[in-house]
């Protein structure tokens, strides 16, 4: 009995050591890249229908290159004097390490019909607080 755990005294330890080993070999996660917003191109329809194209590259997202656009367009809609944007399509694509968004928004004053909205003021402030730049 003394030598099953004078042998079990040397296996666990030389298991957990192992298992240590690995996890120490594993490569570290390499670090995010930082965004680089590489601008936003405004084109209006219609006084009230608006058409912004966005680009990002470094460690984008289909959910940073949206919140790209949503910031331009919050913006848009309180140069033009409205207060809300309502989202009607937005395409995201990636190639090659860039991000590209066109959105087609509908903007005005009050609160349009739809769940997908932007209310301008609000989305504006979020977007200086997290860095994201505007129009």
């Amino acid at each position: 009995m003394a030598a099953v755990r004078h042998i079990a005294g040397l296996v666990l330890p030389a298991l957990l050591a192992g298992g240590m080993a690995r996890a120490q070999d594993a490569a570290p996660e390499p670090p995010k890249e930082e965004i680089a917003y590489l601008g936003i191109e405004t084109r209006m329809i219609d006084p009230e229908l608006v058409e912004m194209r966005a680009a990002l590259k470094g460690g984008a997202s289909d959910e940073a290159i949206t919140a790209y656009l949503r910031c331009a367009v919050a913006q848009y809609a309180l140069i033009r004097g409205m207060d809300t944007a309502r989202q009607i399509r937005t395409v995201v694509s990636e190639r090659f390490g860039k991000w590209t968004g066109e959105a087609v928004y509908m903007i005005g004053k009050g609160h349009p019909r739809g769940f997908d909205r932007v209310e301008a003021q609000e989305m504006v402030g979020e977007c200086a607080v997290k860095g994201i730049p505007t129009v």
